[in-house]
């Protein structure tokens, strides 16, 4: 930890930065937010100024003070970043949301459930229950990551705007395929038995 000085009208005030091997752990933790207004882990963090009676009982008691209260402070940002990262960590393992969307007169309802690759599972839960669902699972490349496009909000955990919308367009391609299944059942199979054989034209 690194502890600076600054002096403010005759008084002395504390200010630090965490060194580069608690940065790193807080780092293997994953306990750095995305681009926070303040990051107690890459800004300096000014703790006010030293007490009155502290200062005047000179460099040794103020630095005692200076090392207690940087300390303290070091101790409850790694508490509420671990607090913070568990609770978004179990929101995004549990997430279980009903969602819904008109379509040609009538409401499609649906649910997003959590999905082993990582990602998000849709499925249409009425007025049919669809036998295969949608996976969602972004950012799949670099510039997804910079224009926002996330599954997971990155610091809450909470499902984003962006794989909502997707969701409610999924419902609608479930419920256009599921008709057409009940509807055209024979050709919709055979269709996907022909796309599945990945013929060769050339083969003989």
């Amino acid at each position: 930890m690194n502890i600076r000085y600054y002096q403010k009208d005759g008084r002395v005030g504390v200010v630090y930065s965490i060194s580069e091997e608690e940065e790193d752990e807080v780092m293997k933790e994953d306990l750095i937010k995305p681009f926070p207004a303040e990051d107690p882990w890459i800004d300096d963090i000014d703790m006010g100024l030293v007490p009155l009676k502290v200062q005047e009982k000179g460099q040794k008691h103020i630095r005692e003070y200076a090392r207690r209260i940087c300390h303290e402070r070091h101790a409850q940002n790694l508490a509420q970043a671990r607090k913070d990262r568990d609770e978004k960590n179990e929101r995004i393992r549990r997430v279980n949301r009903v969602i819904s969307t008109q379509h040609e007169g009538m409401t499609l309802k649906g649910r997003i459930v959590k999905h082993e690759s990582g990602g998000v599972y849709v499925k249409l839960e009425d007025p049919f229950v669809s036998e295969k669902g949608c996976v969602f699972k972004y950012p799949t490349c670099y510039a997804e990551s910079v224009m926002g496009r996330h599954v997971f909000d990155r610091v809450t955990g909470e499902l984003t705007s962006v794989v909502l919308e997707d969701s409610r367009h999924a419902l609608i391609q479930l419920y256009k395929a599921e008709t057409a299944k009940r509807k055209h059942g024979k050709v919709v199979n055979l269709v996907e038995t022909l796309n599945g054989d990945h013929d060769d034209e050339n083969d003989s």
